[in-house]
């Protein structure tokens, strides 16, 4: 045994030895640990990436993407690692002074007695190579060309104004706009609805393509929100760089930008904090984040809770059918994030005809006020109800409670105190607000 254990320690010391002289970048991470930090990179690595061996041993590797968004690729090496599988994916990394490149990451599970204990990864930068094959593509024959037209990212290419003068099919789906209503547009052009990730408006001056010409900086993995021909909100991941081997190279300043339709990946993870019906964010998102946010800094202004219940809702979805209860969720939800768009606001679906809001206001009569408007709003809509008598239609009961500012507020505290002043509304008649301090405890 002791023969056996000694071989095979000299064998990994071997292995370990080879990896350290190898000239591909190597690391490898520690399956079983917490976080599976860095136990291994050889030098190619750190010649890679700029960064010591101090600096990265101990550390999970996703240091090396920076603030960049990339869900396609983060779900890829997500899954592998869940799983314990192989998995190949393309990364937007940066080196220790900020340095973008392209990282084509391959990891590999290692295994004793079928137990994943440890994760290979071997490292190329990619970053020239992708871009100048798409580039040299283009300007070859048309069979080359043919298979640009075969990627399933878009490609196109901006003149040193910005405005597009090539584009292969994928573009055109993923846009839906042909070629020739696509060449001489330029991002400043009004028909590009862009929006950034939190939907606020993305000027055309700083798409990426423009970005470029502007800086003569290569952009990576930008996530930008666009409209479809047909009017759907298309989210795409970019990257963008300036043409600088053999496109046309005595036409200086054009722009090569490659992006992929992320829109399946985006939706899929706003489902997990969202709820699809009401718009709102779900009692996944409400448990993970809430107590989180009770317990930071207080604004200048109060914080606020409210619950809110459908009244007689079974007795709806009864007389109605499910179909008309999920129009009624749909518009409270739409009604809610309507009038309560602060950005501190929160609106949530707890549970079947159950919302909730968090919110601030500078003191209890605005913030009742609110809670009021939202009531008479949903009322004034006239949803007929028969079975909320004596008003027959469709209203909602309230309550509210008021955050005390206190390191030891719990988010079951705030819960069950707006919940009780819900159920004061709904004992004393239904549609109307009441606070928790006037529940009799």
């Amino acid at each position: 045994m002791k023969n056996a254990a000694a071989s095979q320690f000299l064998t990994l010391q071997t292995l370990l030895q080879s990896l350290e002289d190898a000239d591909i970048p190597v690391t490898i991470s520690d399956a079983l640990a917490e976080d599976m930090p860095l136990v291994f990179v050889n030098q190619a690595f750190l010649n890679l990436t700029g960064y010591t061996e101090a600096d990265v041993i101990g550390k999970n590797c996703r240091f090396l993407q920076g603030n960049y968004q990339q869900p396609n690729a983060t779900y890829q090496i997500r899954q592998a690692l869940e799983k314990g599988e192989v998995c190949n994916v393309d990364l937007v990394n940066y080196t220790r002074s900020g340095r973008e490149f392209i990282n084509r990451l391959h990891l590999c599970p290692i295994k004793n007695h079928g137990r994943v204990e440890y994760f290979l990864g071997f490292q190329k930068n990619i970053s020239d190579h992708t871009l100048v094959l798409i580039e040299t593509l283009f300007n070859a024959n048309q069979d080359h060309k043919t298979l640009i037209d075969a990627m399933s990212e878009g490609v196109v290419i901006h003149d040193a104004t910005g405005k597009i003068v090539e584009c292969n099919l994928s573009a055109q789906r993923i846009l839906g706009l042909t070629l020739d209503q696509m060449q001489g547009v330029t991002s400043m052009d009004k028909r590009w609805h862009a929006v950034h990730e939190d939907g606020s408006p993305f000027p055309g001056q700083e798409h990426p393509a423009m970005r470029v010409l502007r800086t003569g900086e290569s952009v990576f993995g930008e996530i930008m929100g666009i409209y479809h021909a047909s009017g759907e909100l298309r989210w795409l991941s970019i990257n963008a760089t300036q043409l600088t081997h053999t496109y046309n190279s005595d036409e200086p300043g054009k722009v090569l930008a490659v992006f992929t339709d992320i829109t399946l990946q985006k939706h899929t993870e706003w489902l997990a904090d969202h709820d699809e019906l009401s718009r709102l964010y779900n009692r996944r998102y409400f448990n993970h984040e809430m107590p989180k946010v009770i317990q930071q800094t207080p604004p200048n202004d109060q914080r606020y809770f409210m619950m809110i219940d459908c009244d007689f809702f079974k007795g709806y979805n009864d007389s109605y059918g499910h179909n008309a209860g999920d129009e009624v969720i749909h518009l409270v939800g739409e009604m809610m994030l309507d009038q309560f768009k602060g950005e501190q606001d929160i609106c949530f679906r707890v549970g079947g005809e159950e919302f909730a809001i968090y919110f601030v206001a500078p003191n209890k009569t605005t913030a009742f006020n609110q809670a009021e408007n939202l009531r008479k709003a949903i009322a004034d809509k006239a949803i007929a109800h028969k079975e909320n008598i004596p008003w027959c239609v469709m209203t909602v009961s309230i309550g509210l409670y008021e955050l005390p500012d206190s390191p030891s507020l719990s988010l079951m505290k705030v819960y069950d105190s707006a919940d009780k002043a819900l159920y004061l509304s709904k004992s004393n008649g239904r549609n109307q607000t009441n606070w928790y301090d006037e529940v009799i405890v």
